[in-house]
């Protein structure tokens, strides 16, 4: 367009989009922001700590945010009994979630409803305690009993997902990196997620999808940071399901005990968002040696990397 000046007037460059991915990581959220050009290609990785409160806020340019916490809790009367006699929060997307995992302690469950209420009151009362004694968060404390210490731990970040929820409910979603790299690899990754294999097995389906050297990133990211290699790979793979959840159509969750898939209907929490995905199938663990020279294959550069469509 031209001024009567003569002058060509430039039109102001659109702000570049962004999707997010949170995980818990030392009592804080490690944000992934892929940032993405034009053609809706990730042209660029960020990464940052964020504090839970306040609630981190997604920006304007931020189409969807996806983080590792339980959205949307069971009330006590739906909680099964636990082996000890107290109640577990364990949603049914929390059992599904386990046939995709190593370990069933990999998705742990919840509180209820009324664990989370009793649980949030035990961290106030610790946190204004004037002695060091009393300063001590009790597990014991917390009614009804049946809540795990890893559900204990997580009180502050479910709280400040479920700040984020309030405000951004159609914006932020759960899922489980576990789960998700089951689905990127086509079968249960027999490596721990802080084991060397696991490290690298991780970086490789996410390079793969995501077309940047994302091991390299992670442990600059360590490097630059107090937050492990293993919580950055995980805080990617929740941006990588944030990318393709950007999409309505092409949106896939877990939402059942019986771990299939299903296609997003709406939902809004009780879910587990994941990447887009064929797969129709329960999973199967990969034997080492598969796992081993498919890996290996990368560095050697034998593979070919699959960039986001």
């Amino acid at each position: 367009m031209e001024h009567r000046s003569g002058r060509v007037k430039t039109m102001p460059r659109a702000k570049p989009q962004t999707v997010w991915g949170l995980d818990i990581a030392k009592g804080r959220w490690a944000c992934v922001k892929l940032i993405l050009d034009s053609a809706g290609q990730v042209a660029e990785i960020r990464g940052s700590p964020l504090s839970y409160r306040p609630a981190p806020a997604p920006s304007d340019d931020c189409l969807v945010a996806i983080a590792d916490v339980p959205i949307g809790l069971i009330p006590d009367s739906e909680a099964s009994d636990t082996d000890s006699g107290g109640r577990s929060g364990a949603r049914p997307v929390d059992k599904g979630a386990r046939e995709w995992v190593l370990y069933n302690g990999s998705v742990a469950s919840p509180p209820t409803e009324e664990q989370y209420q009793s649980a949030l009151a035990e961290h106030a009362r610790a946190a204004g305690a004037t002695s060091q004694a009393d300063r001590r968060r009790k597990l014991d404390n917390v009614k009804p009993h049946g809540l795990t210490q890893m559900g204990f731990e997580m009180i502050p970040a479910i709280e400040s997902g479920a700040e984020i929820k309030t405000h951004y409910p159609d914006r932020f979603f759960e899922s489980h990196p576990e789960v998700v790299f089951a689905v990127l690899a086509g079968g249960i990754i027999p490596g721990g997620k802080k084991t060397l294999s696991g490290a690298l097995g991780r970086a490789f389906y996410l390079t793969k999808r995501i077309g940047i050297d994302c091991m390299k990133w992670v442990m600059k990211q360590e490097l630059e940071s107090d937050i492990g290699v293993d919580d950055w790979l995980d805080a990617l793979s929740m941006a990588l399901v944030a990318y393709d959840w950007r999409q309505k159509d092409k949106r896939v969750m877990l939402y059942t005990a019986d771990g299939m898939f299903q296609k997003w209907r709406g939902e809004s929490d009780r879910l587990m968002a994941l990447p887009a995905t064929d797969l129709g199938t329960l999973p199967e663990e990969y034997s080492a040696d598969k796992f081993i020279d498919t890996v290996l294959s990368e560095f050697r550069g034998e593979s070919t990397r699959e960039r986001l469509t």
